[in-house]
């Protein structure tokens, strides 16, 4: 004898859905007892029920009755526990306006698919915004008429609101990285390949990849300590940070402050470094500019002592009345004092040239006959004024302590002109001239006195400074340009 067929057995693998079917009493539904079903009933309700992705068949006609699997069971929320076997419209009534036009068209044959389709639905996690992702196709039975409809479906709401969520990040993130004036980068893994960078105007912009990135931004000297920070990064897959010199876009050395973190991917793997440069070039110029007022200011209280004790010494020499030599050396110890003050900018500076030449001179000019100023009466901007009684006050304390003024028969001349460049434009020049002191001869090594005139003075005209070592008397030369952005402010009295 064999053994009754199982009528249920189509429900086989079914899991907690199937149990559902099995228990719930069918007694006067429309569609019988599940034993009476139909096979190609049976069939399809096998096939979502074994699936592993998230099915409903809906069958039956004119009503569509609600079947689905165990996957799909977080999707009904509050309607689980009695919508198995119910009416479509009844499960999903806050749904049914948006998704019979869907239902009509899949029984007219227009199978679709929808991706992340936005629903608003009572989930088991309350009423709330929802996105699916679903498909709509007819079932036919085994005369070939339309007996339901197959739907897969996916809820997507959490990539949908993570997607939105990544994108609403970008966005404050290309906002941010706007809103900044460094420049951005994007390295990989090794540091081999430069991905890209945008230069902010800062450095040269670079869109697609580039391998020779070293020698297109870096100094060759400065190689070794970049590369040993980038090891270093790589090797702890922590923060690349440090200063150093960059080729920039306008084609000079800078300095930058680079940063860079690595982007991991989920086994902690380094995938690309995301980075960003700042121009730190003015902070380093200062930097130096303060290094160099330093390395004056000692200079300069060296100068100041050696140069009190030539006042002192050159006091005595013209005069035997102690009380005059004591008025004398006063005041010109005084002169000193009001020239430090010019030179370190703490008065204001509206006089004539030709008063700052004798303020920034006065202390180092023991005989007035041994001091000779010419020039047009003009008023020099502070700025310039600044540079040129440090300028000056370097050359007198060399001619103090070396040239002219070391002896008792030297004269210095200070002149001044405006004259014409190449072009025609207004040129400024100053001449320092020394005779009949010692014989010169150019030093052995240039002092620190000698190049601040030639680097600093330099810079401030925006011209040129000439040092000549005749035998007779130092001689030096200075010129800039003169226009409406520098250095007079006007003629004096006009």
């Amino acid at each position: 004898m064999t053994e009754p067929r199982d009528p249920l057995a189509f429900l086989a693998g079914g899991g907690e859905a199937a149990r559902m079917i099995r228990e719930r009493d069918w007694t006067g539904h429309p569609l019988g007892a599940p034993e009476t079903w139909p096979e190609a009933f049976r069939s399809a309700l096998s096939l979502i029920l074994n699936s592993p992705e998230s099915m409903i068949l809906a069958w039956g006609q004119p009503d569509l009755y609600f079947f689905f699997n165990e996957t799909y069971f977080p999707l009904l929320g509050p309607r689980l526990s009695w919508a198995m076997g119910e009416r479509f419209d009844k499960v999903w009534a806050d749904a049914w306006a948006q998704a019979k036009p869907i239902i009509d068209d899949a029984f007219a044959g227009r199978s679709k698919r929808f991706i992340d389709l936005p629903w608003k639905l009572d989930t088991d996690r309350g009423s709330r915004d929802t996105w699916w992702t679903f498909s709509y196709s007819r079932v036919l039975d085994a005369q070939g008429a339309i007996a339901g409809l197959f739907i897969f479906t996916n809820e997507t709401t959490r990539e949908v609101l993570g997607n939105a969520a990544l994108r609403r990040s970008e966005e404050r993130f290309r906002a941010i990285t706007n809103a900044t004036a460094d420049a951005i980068y994007r390295m990989n893994a090794d540091w081999t390949e430069m991905q890209a960078l945008d230069g902010r105007g800062i450095l040269e912009s670079q869109d697609a990849p580039m391998v020779r990135w070293r020698e297109a931004y870096l100094l060759r000297e400065d190689l070794p300590l970049v590369q040993a920070a980038i090891d270093e990064a790589v090797r702890t897959k922590g923060l690349f940070q440090l200063e150093h010199r960059v080729r920039q876009a306008d084609g000079t050395i800078g300095w930058t402050l680079s940063r860079a973190i690595p982007i991991l991917d989920d086994e902690g793997t380094i995938t690309e470094w995301f980075g960003t440069a700042s121009d730190v070039s003015e902070r380093h110029r200062s930097d130096a500019h303060m290094r160099l007022m330093i390395n004056e200011l000692n200079h300069r209280v060296k100068n100041n002592l050696a140069i009190v004790q030539a006042i002192g010494a050159q006091t005595m020499r013209s005069t035997d009345d102690m009380r005059d030599a004591r008025t004398r050396f006063t005041s010109r110890v005084v002169a000193l004092a009001r020239t430090n003050d010019l030179i370190t900018g703490e008065r204001g500076v509206s006089a004539s040239l030709q008063e700052v030449v004798r303020l920034a001179l006065a202390p180092h000019n023991a005989e007035a006959d041994r001091l000779e100023i010419s020039g047009p009466e003009m008023v020099p901007s502070s700025k310039l004024a600044l540079a040129l009684s440090l300028a000056l006050h370097e050359l007198a304390t060399n001619a103090t302590k070396y040239g002219a003024w070391s002896n008792e028969t030297g004269i210095v001349s200070v002149s001044w002109k405006v004259a014409e460049d190449t072009h025609g434009d207004p040129l400024f020049r100053l001449g320092w001239q020394e005779r009949n002191g010692p014989p010169v001869s150019a030093p052995d090594r240039r002092g620190f006195g000698s190049r601040l005139i030639e680097r600093v003075l330099a810079a401030e005209v925006d011209g040129t400074v000439q040092m000549a070592f005749h035998p007779q008397g130092l001689h030096c030369t200075i010129e800039g340009a003169l226009n409406e952005h520098r250095e007079f402010a006007g003629p004096v009295g006009k």
